[in-house]
């Protein structure tokens, strides 16, 4: 059953997050956290494993960049720290990831406690890294794409495609999720939590009461709003996918073998690298082994993101995948 807190933010939203998941941190008795955090020589993102909770504030769940699927490192996190408890701040399409994996392989979520955060959507590396040197730093960056969270985010046609198409950017699967969705974070954020969690961290003491009425609706119908904009563009994406290339399973399979010995969309994808999904002996990819890699694909773009010939993957990926469900049912 989801509970909803709300938390001022007395103009700042960043602050006031950190500030939460440090809260997490002590009440938890947190060891270590898996999170991406900015370097402070060279400004770059980087998935790091942090012991102490004074280096979350290098930490921003909202910063438009996504550099990589943090979910296919969970299993060999976990296994380092069998017997601790360890968090992790994922994305939506992180967690859709991670609880596939969780299927798979049978995590231990006794001890690994998940952080999420609505995703208003992420450029592409190099668009972001010109975008934050035109507005003056990262921050800056940040700040503009939060500032829209009331109506849903800005700029979509320039996010990744992956995140055009994204089939629940919400965060709502997470043990505890920082919900920014139609809300002005300048003045509130809402966390909800699942799992009895709130009890374990005393989010009463934290938080400003339960979130009003008005501002859960708001939340709920803004959230509907980008499910439903992105399930448009998916619709037009796929009828001219499909129109222009006759796209299918077979003619995916074609593509990925004509790609010779280049593997690095699979070498990027959580589900490749947990799954075990590989090329033959002979160096081509099956009709079976394509199949079963899609359908377990969770959008989250990194194989389009890395792609050496720009290929549109994500968009691709996305047609084959509901085609192959279709026909399961």
């Amino acid at each position: 059953m989801r509970q909803a807190w709300m938390i001022k933010t007395q103009g700042k939203p960043l602050e006031t997050v950190i500030k939460l998941m440090t809260h997490l941190w002590d009440h938890l008795d947190l060891s270590h956290m898996l999170l991406p955090l900015k370097d402070p020589g060279d400004n770059s993102w980087h998935t790091e494993e942090i012991s102490d909770p004074n280096q979350l504030t290098r930490a921003n769940p909202f910063t438009p960049l996504m550099v990589e699927n943090i979910s296919q490192k969970i299993p060999e996190f976990q296994k380092a720290h069998p017997d601790e408890t360890i968090a992790v701040l994922l994305r939506p399409c992180e967690v859709k990831a991670l609880t596939k994996i969780e299927e798979r392989v049978g995590l231990n979520r006794d001890h690994l406690v998940v952080i999420s955060a609505d995703c208003l959507g992420t450029y592409p590396p190099d668009e972001f890294v010109w975008r934050a040197d035109r507005k003056g730093s990262h921050e800056s960056l940040t700040d503009e794409s939060v500032k829209f969270s009331k109506v849903g985010g800005i700029s979509q046609y320039r996010y990744r495609s992956a995140c055009q198409l994204c089939k629940n950017p919400i965060a709502n699967q997470g043990d505890l999720n920082i919900n920014i969705a139609g809300l002005p974070v300048r003045h509130k954020i809402m966390v909800s939590t699942y799992n009895g969690i709130n009890q374990k961290v005393n989010l009463a003491s934290f938080t400003d009461g339960t979130i009003p009425v008005d501002n859960l609706t708001l939340h709920d119908q803004v959230s509907e709003k980008m499910i439903y904009r992105n399930e448009q563009t998916r619709v037009r994406l796929s009828q001219a996918l499909i129109e222009n290339t006759e796209l299918d399973i077979e003619n995916l399979v074609d593509q990925l073998n004509q790609c010779n010995d280049c593997q690095i969309c699979m070498d990027v994808c959580p589900m490749c690298n947990v799954f075990g999904f590989s090329r033959e002996k002979d160096g081509t990819l099956s009709r079976e082994t394509v199949a079963n890699w899609i359908v377990e694909c969770v959008g989250c773009g990194m194989c389009e993101q890395s792609c050496s010939k720009h290929k549109p993957l994500a968009a691709i990926f996305s047609v084959v995948h509901d085609q192959l469900i279709e026909l399961s049912h």
